[in-house]
């Protein structure tokens, strides 16, 4: 769910649909807010997508790194097993900052 969303949303900015663009936004940020019923890789697309977007509202990024933090083993081991687009220097971030 969250990927579809995250490509619909990424055509959108290309596209510049800025409705459609805000209704992904919305639908991310409550998918976020149910972090944990969220998969580790889906969490990983949507912080990868957060840190790629220069369009993305600071607040939804940092909903998207918060949620990420709170399920930090899923997200790491999604990492591990697909690629991402996500710096190894960000995940250490993120796995300091869940260890806080």
């Amino acid at each position: 769910e969250a990927e579809f969303t995250l490509e619909v949303r990424h055509f959108a900015e290309l596209l510049d649909w800025p409705n459609v663009r805000k209704r992904c936004e919305a639908h991310l940020e409550a998918l976020l807010q149910q972090s944990k019923d969220v998969d580790g890789a889906s969490l990983l697309a949507v912080v990868s997508h957060a840190e790629e977007s220069s369009l993305m509202p600071p607040h939804l990024k940092a909903a998207a790194l918060a949620a990420a933090v709170r399920q930090w083993s899923r997200v790491a081991e999604a990492a591990e097993s697909c690629p991402s687009d996500l710096s190894s220097t960000r995940q250490a971030e993120l796995g300091a900052l869940n260890r806080v």
